[in-house]
C-alpha cells in the first residue's frame, strides 16, 4: 500500500515555499507607505492560501511504496511523475534534519544511486521515525534480504546488531578545529598586511604601524582560529561512527543533523592524513572514498591512533 509524506510537512513546507519570497515583503512595505499597507497584506493573504493550497495538494498527491524490486514515487500537482529506482542501483540512503525539522520531528530522506552522482529521490518531509525504518528497509531490500513488513523491528535489531566504531568528544571537537584551520588563510594574511598598512599609516599619522601589526595579525588569527572551531562544532558535533553486517552508519551535525550508510562492498580506498599540528597532537583525518561513476568522497574525522612516534614514546 502506497505510504504519505508527513502531515507536518505541509506548514514547514508552506514557511520555506514563502521564506524565498520575503525579501519582496520588506521591500514593497518600505517603498509602498502607509496608504498601500492594506493592499499589500491581501496581496499577501492570497499568496499565502495560494502556496498553502499548493502544498496541500502536493502532499495529498505525493506517494512512495517498496516493491519487491523496486521504490516507486509518484508526485505532481499538475502533472503526475512516476519513478522507480531497482534495490541494486542504490548507492546511499541520507536522512537529514535541520533545528526546526527536529522541533517538528519530521526529516527528509535523500536516495542516491549508484553512477548517477546526483540524488534519484528525495522525500520531503517523512516522520524521522519513518525515516529511519525507511533507510533500514531500503538497506535490507537492497542485500536481498527478507521483505520490510515490519519495519520497527528490522530497525531495532538493526540498531542492536552495529558495532560502535568511534564516537568524537568535546575535547576532539575542538581539536579538530585547530588542525582544521586552514593555513594558506593565515600566509595570506601576513602578506597583506605588509601591504595594506603603510598606506593605511601614511594616510593616518598617528596610526602606529610596528605597535599594531603584531596585535592585528594576532586578532585575525584569532577570528580564523574561532572560525575554524566553530565550523566544526556546527558540522561533526555528535559524530558516530557504527559498522553494521556489510555497511558503515555515520550521524553527525549541530544545526543540520546529517545520517546516512555507507555500503562495505563500494568502499574503493581509506587514506589516514596527518598535517603538521594534527601529527604534533597525535590525531589523523580518515578519508573514505566511494567507487562510483563520479569520483565523490565522503570524509569523515575520526581520532587518530597516536603516531608511530608518539606511541613508542608511550610504551
Amino acid at each position: 500500500m502506497p505510504s504519505k509524506l508527513a502531515p507536518l510537512s505541509v506548514p514547514y513546507r508552506v514557511a520555506v515555499s514563502l521564506s524565498r519570497f520575503a525579501w519582496l515583503l520588506v521591500v514593497g512595505t518600505v517603498s509602498a507607505g502607509r496608504g498601500r499597507l492594506p493592499l499589500l497584506a491581501g496581496l499577501f493573504g492570497l499568496a499565502l492560501l495560494a502556496t498553502l493550497a499548493y502544498q496541500v495538494a502536493y502532499v495529498r498527491r505525493f506517494e512512495y511504496e517498496l516493491t519487491d524490486d523496486t521504490v516507486d514515487v509518484e508526485s505532481g500537482v499538475l502533472s503526475r511523475r512516476s519513478r522507480e529506482v531497482p534495490y541494486h542501483r542504490i548507492q546511499n540512503v541520507d536522512v537529514s534534519r535541520n533545528v526546526v525539522q527536529r522541533g517538528l520531528g519530521i526529516a527528509e530522506l535523500a536516495i542516491e544511486t549508484a553512477g548517477g552522482g546526483q540524488t534519484e529521490v528525495t522525500l520531503r518531509y517523512l516522520d524521522a521515525d519513518t525515516a529511519s525504518e525507511l533507510r533500514t528497509s531500503l538497506s535490507r531490500r537492497k542485500r536481498g534480504e527478507r521483505g520490510a513488513d515490519d519495519r520497527s523491528e528490522e530497525s531495532g535489531t538493526a540498531e542492536r546488531s552495529r558495532e560502535s566504531l568511534f564516537s568524537i568528544t568535546t575535547r576532539e571537537l575542538l581539536v579538530l578545529g585547530v588542525v582544521g584551520l586552514d593555513l594558506r588563510l593565515l600566509s595570506f594574511i601576513a602578506v597583506a598586511l605588509p601591504v595594506v598598512l603603510p598606506s593605511v599609516s601614511g594616510a593616518t599619522p598617528l596610526f602606529d604601524l610596528f605597535r599594531v601589526a603584531p596585535l592585528l595579525l594576532a586578532g585575525l588569527a584569532g577570528v580564523a582560529l574561532a572560525v575554524s572551531m566553530g565550523q566544526a562544532v556546527v558540522s561533526y558535533y555528535g559524530f558516530r561512527l557504527s559498522r553494521g553486517s556489510d555497511e558503515l552508519s555515520y550521524r553527525r551535525g549541530l544545526g543540520r543533523e546529517y545520517s546516512g550508510t555507507i555500503p562495505l562492498d563500494k568502499v574503493q580506498s581509506v587514506v589516514l592524513t596527518e598535517n603538521v599540528l594534527a601529527r604534533r597532537l597525535g590525531y589523523a583525518s580518515v578519508s573514505i572514498s566511494v567507487r562510483r561513476a563520479s569520483s565523490a568522497r565522503r570524509n569523515a574525522p575520526e581520532r587518530g591512533t597516536q603516531s608511530d612516534t608518539h606511541s613508542a614514546c608511550c610504551s
